[in-house]
């Protein structure tokens, strides 16, 4: 790297707050926004601080990975199921954090930073979420670290996006005949039980804010989400997250209630014209009805009434993503291990589960079962919480 070229690290708030113009003129989504991302540092006590890594060319910031240091568990999992956790110091790097001039040139030495981060012991691995393969930075990333401690299992998930088009009309003649007539046909049936009883409310101001937690948590804690420890939970890190979306006037909870009791839920953040979705859940009470599916079709009617570009249903596959995403791309989530004794410590037993994890899934696809035991688990998860 040049003399002109250097890369600076940002260790702290204040050192944040100096990058705040070029910062913002950066972001592009609701994670790596510059309150946001330093609202979670307040509100976490695993976060130690920030990581932040700028690239300076010519005397100017040019890219940044905004990552944290934080004392985190490592779940190692096969599958669903957590065989056990480590708990290590570890480089998160914000999901949506690359920002700038991201050049092959650039992401070589964003991703060199980071392994010299690791080098210097200040974690003991690199953490990387929902990077796009068809990035510099991800080929950049996937080849750090040297063999030995690199990851050879790195996850991929399908990112959803829906591109939504002016009219309601439009979005619903995009469909294919087989979901035009299921939407109609569980919308029909669900009108048809609960009639006048059927009401949606969109949560969106500050008042507003205990009646939304308190409703949606009625309906978590019947989701198989639950029982797998994931979704909305009703807690002081969500409420305070609430608290900057509704300020900022990003939040938009959607809340379906049958006979005034909650049913159903869609959380998210608008950002940009987009909106960006959070958690979900729906009463498996109402199941048959589909009342989720119905919500949706409310909400999307509503964006395209309001000029909103496109939703992003982020990462991981789900059935309604498939039935309404018209776009899509592969990210991937990896971790770079530091050349040290306690990266080592991190590495084998997440290599030796991750080989087996993959081995076992290979032969429950070539019998056509993977789906049916993602089913039955969630099934036991959900009875958990009933």
């Amino acid at each position: 790297m040049g003399d002109q070229e250097f890369v600076r690290i940002l260790r702290s708030a204040a050192e944040i707050e100096d990058l705040r113009k070029t910062w913002e003129s950066w972001q592009y989504h609701p994670n790596s926004d510059i309150d946001f991302y330093l609202t979670l540092n307040r509100l976490r006590p695993q976060i130690l601080r920030p990581h932040v890594m700028v690239l300076y060319r010519e005397g100017r910031p040019d890219a940044a990975v905004i990552g944290r240091i934080v004392n985190e568990r490592i779940a190692c999992k096969m599958g669903y199921m957590t065989v056990f956790r480590q708990k290590v110091k570890l480089l998160a790097i914000t999901y949506g954090g690359l920002q700038g001039n991201l050049s092959p040139e650039n992401s070589e030495a964003l991703v060199e930073e980071i392994t010299n981060s690791l080098r210097r012991g200040e974690a003991a691995a690199a953490q990387l979420k929902g990077i796009p393969m068809d990035s510099d930075l991800f080929r950049a990333a996937a080849q750090a670290g040297g063999l030995l401690f690199r990851d050879h299992f790195i996850r991929t998930d399908l990112h959803w996006i829906l591109n939504l088009p002016r009219e309601y009309s439009e979005f619903l003649q995009s469909r294919s005949s087989n979901v035009r007539h299921n939407i109609r046909r569980y919308a029909g049936r669900f009108r048809g039980a609960y009639g006048e009883g059927i009401s949606i409310r969109c949560y969106r101001e500050g008042t507003e804010l205990d009646r939304m937690c308190v409703d949606m948590e009625t309906i978590a804690a019947k989701t198989y989400h639950r029982g797998l420890g994931v979704g909305f939970i009703d807690n002081a890190d969500t409420r305070g997250q609430f608290e900057l979306a509704l300020q900022r006037g990003w939040l938009r909870a959607y809340v379906l209630y049958v006979r005034s009791a909650p049913c159903a839920f869609w959380e998210g953040l608008m950002y940009h014209q987009s909106f960006f979705t959070g958690s979900t859940g729906y009463d498996p009470a109402f199941e048959d009805y589909r009342p989720g599916m119905f919500l949706l079709m409310h909400m999307i009617e509503q964006f395209c009434c309001e000029g909103v570009s496109r939703i992003d249903f982020g990462l991981g596959d789900a059935n309604y993503k498939r039935l309404y995403s018209n776009e899509n791309w592969k990210d991937a989530s990896l971790f770079i291990y530091a050349p040290t004794l306690k990266g080592l410590a991190l590495f084998l037993p997440k290599r030796l589960l991750a080989l087996a994890d993959h081995v076992a899934k290979e032969g429950i696809e070539k019998v056509r079962l993977l789906q049916r035991v993602k089913t039955l688990w969630r099934g036991h998860a959900r009875g958990k919480n009933l």
